[in-house]
């Protein structure tokens, strides 16, 4: 039966003659995928760069295959809510809906004629809020238990995002002096003596340092001279004492933020495992002509 599926969809026109309208490019389960559902979603989300950002799909770079595997995904998601009485209703997408205008202070006209600025048809918008909704019941059910975000993960997602602080020493004297520190490795600026002159700085964004040492210093180490530069008539070199990603009261305020970061890191992690279990457990048929 499933094999019958990847013959062409045939309509008989008004002069008795058979037309080809639709070609099935994938069966999950006992529901077809039709090569009009692949140019559907790339029509829709080619004529909105905001509804394409609200799905993560980028059109211009994916390819029919790719759209499939969307499409795929959503089939999976769907039976899976049905075989768990999860079904999304009509009546849970408006209430999204509701919330996302109230939480914007939008009346839902107000919300609507923003999304028809968007080129986001509210049908279009609807879908994309049910395909949400399905995917955080299914985490809801299937994938929170045992699961949850560390301190330790937090941490690790603020070092990514940081930026690098270095803890100077100003070091002013003699040009020609400078130039030989400037070629010194471990250098301990407050050992240094005259003519040199060091003045500790404290801790310096290494991206609001004088532009010409910004690349030197986002590659710096402890120890490490950056210079010299002219700065007026003075000669300077900035000795690196230490080096950090933020700091703690930085991190502090961030939690928040980065906690829900982390938590949505997870939650993607999990579900894609889910649905790559599920694309095992399943029967699934690709058409092989559907493009690469």
């Amino acid at each position: 039966m499933k094999k019958s599926l990847f013959l062409l969809i045939f309509v008989l026109s008004t002069t008795a003659r058979s037309a080809i309208i639709d070609r099935v490019s994938a069966v999950v389960g006992e529901e077809p995928i039709l090569q009009s559902d692949i140019l559907g979603l790339r029509k829709e989300v080619a004529s909105s760069q905001a509804l394409a950002s609200i799905l993560k799909i980028d059109a211009a770079k994916m390819s029919d295959r790719d759209l499939l595997n969307r499409l795929i995904e959503e089939k999976i998601i769907k039976q899976a809510l049905r075989d768990l009485d999860l079904v999304v209703s009509d009546a849970d997408v408006e209430k999204q809906v509701d919330d996302i205008a109230k939480q914007n202070r939008l009346s839902k006209s107000q919300l609507e004629d923003q999304l028809e600025r968007e080129n986001i048809s509210p049908a279009a918008y609807r879908r994309s809020l049910r395909s949400q909704i399905e995917r955080r019941n299914i985490f809801e059910r299937e994938l929170r238990r045992g699961g949850g975000v560390t301190e330790q993960e937090t941490r690790a997602l603020y070092e990514q995002k940081a930026p690098k602080e270095l803890k100077l020493w100003l070091v002013t004297g003699p040009e020609a002096e400078l130039k030989k520190l400037g070629l010194r490795k471990n250098v301990d600026a407050a050992k240094l003596k005259a003519p040199l002159h060091a003045n500790e700085i404290g801790w310096v964004a290494a991206a609001s340092l004088d532009e010409r040492l910004v690349e030197a210093a986002q590659k710096s180490v402890a120890g490490e001279a950056l210079g010299p530069i002219k700065s007026g008539k003075q000669t300077q070199v900035f000795v690196v004492e230490e080096v950090r990603k933020g700091s703690e009261e930085e991190f502090q305020r961030m939690r928040n933020e980065l906690n829900s970061a982390a938590q949505a890191k997870d939650f993607e992690s999990r579900f894609n495992y889910w649905l790559e279990q599920k694309r095992r457990e399943m029967q699934i048929i690709i058409n092989v002509e559907t493009k690469g």
